[in-house]
C-alpha cells in the first residue's frame, strides 16, 4: 500500500511539473506574418494584430490591430525599429447603418485595412477601411467604414459606404509643407459627381476643399510649390512645364519646351524635383535615347514666370 502510495505521488508530481513545462512553453512565430510581428517586437502579446504596410515614407511601417475590441496601432522606423506611433482607438467594431427608406443592416467589421499612411515631424495621418466579410457582399467582402485620422489630435473624420449615395475616403497626398490632399470617392459614380477633395493641417484643420478635377489634380512628375499650386512637367521630350492652380482649376502659366533639341522618341526615365532658393525650382531629367544610349539634363524654372534658365 505504501509503496503504491509512493508511486502515486511521484506520478503526480511528473504530471504537475510536466504541465507547468507546457505552460511555460513560449510561442514560436511561424507564417511570415508572425515572423514580420515577432522582427518588431510584437509577436504573441496583449495586441492582436491584423496586417501592416508601408507608410508613403517607404522607411515606415504601421501594424493595424485590436485590444479589448479597440481599434491599435504601431509605427516604426524600418532601419533601427525605433517605435514611432502608439496608438488606440474606441471605434465601435458593429455599425447599424441606415441606409434610407426604412432599411437599416448591421455590418460587423472583420479586419482593417491601413491605407497611405503619412507622418511629418511625428506627426500621422491615415485612412482606415473597416472590411465586413460575409456571403451577403459581392467577392465576399465589402467596405463598411472609411476613416481619416489625425493621430497626435486623436482627431477622427468618419466616412461609410453607405448609403449608395455616400462618400468615402479613398486616398491621401502629402501636399505643402504640414498639409495632406485627402479624396473622397462616390460610392455609386455616375455623370457630374466627381470626387471631393479636401486640405488638411497634420492636425486635423480643413485649408480647404474643391471637386476633383482631373486636369488639375497632381498625378506624377509635379512639385508642390505652394498651399494651392504646383509644377508639373507633361509629356516626354516634347513636354512643357506648367504652374497649375488645383483650388480654382486654372493654369498660371505654360513653358517652353526645355528638351526640343532631344529626338522626339526619346524616352524620360524619372524626373528628380527640388527647390533652387526662393525663386525657381531644378528639374534633372534622366532619359534613354532609342539607341539605348542614357543622359541627364538639368533644367531651372523660375517659379513666376516659367522662363526656362539652363
Amino acid at each position: 500500500m505504501k509503496i503504491k502510495i509512493v508511486l502515486t505521488a511521484l506520478v503526480s508530481i511528473i504530471f504537475l511539473s510536466c504541465s507547468s513545462d507546457n505552460e511555460d512553453v513560449a510561442k514560436v512565430p511561424t507564417t511570415d506574418f508572425e515572423l514580420k510581428l515577432d522582427e518588431y517586437g510584437l509577436f504573441d502579446i496583449d495586441k492582436n494584430f491584423e496586417g501592416y504596410t508601408l507608410g508613403l515614407d517607404t522607411n515606415l511601417i504601421y501594424f493595424n490591430g485590436r485590444l479589448d475590441n479597440q481599434l491599435c496601432m504601431e509605427a516604426f522606423n524600418k532601419d533601427n525599429k525605433i517605435n514611432l506611433l502608439s496608438w488606440e482607438s474606441d471605434d465601435k467594431l458593429v455599425l447599424e447603418v441606415h441606409e434610407g427608406y426604412g432599411v437599416n443592416s448591421t455590418h460587423e467589421i472583420s479586419v482593417f485595412r491601413t491605407i497611405n499612411p503619412y507622418d511629418y515631424n511625428d506627426k500621422h495621418t491615415y485612412i482606415l477601411w473597416g472590411i465586413a466579410e460575409g456571403d451577403q457582399y459581392d467577392q465576399r467582402e465589402r467596405i463598411i467604414t472609411s476613416d481619416l485620422y489625425f493621430t497626435s489630435v486623436n482627431k477622427k473624420y468618419e466616412s461609410m459606404t453607405f448609403p449608395s449615395k455616400a462618400y468615402f475616403y479613398s486616398d491621401l497626398i502629402p501636399w505643402y509643407e504640414d498639409k495632406v490632399l485627402v479624396t473622397k470617392t462616390p460610392v455609386e459614380w455616375n455623370y457630374g459627381k466627381l470626387d471631393s477633395c479636401f486640405c488638411y493641417s497634420m492636425t486635423g484643420e480643413e485649408v480647404f476643399k474643391f471637386e476633383k478635377n482631373i486636369n488639375f489634380y497632381p498625378d506624377r512628375n509635379y512639385i508642390v510649390i505652394s498651399t494651392s499650386n504646383y509644377i508639373e512637367f507633361v509629356g516626354d521630350a516634347g513636354g512643357y512645364f506648367c504652374n497649375k492652380d488645383i483650388t480654382e482649376n486654372i493654369q498660371v502659366w505654360e513653358s517652353d519646351k526645355p528638351l526640343s533639341d532631344l529626338p522626339e522618341d526619346t524616352r524620360i526615365d524619372s524626373i528628380e524635383f527640388s527647390l533652387y532658393g526662393s525663386s525657381q525650382i531644378s528639374c534633372i531629367f534622366n532619359y534613354t535615347f532609342y539607341s539605348g544610349e542614357k543622359g541627364t539634363r538639368e533644367v531651372k524654372v523660375e517659379i513666376e514666370t516659367g522662363k526656362i534658365i539652363n
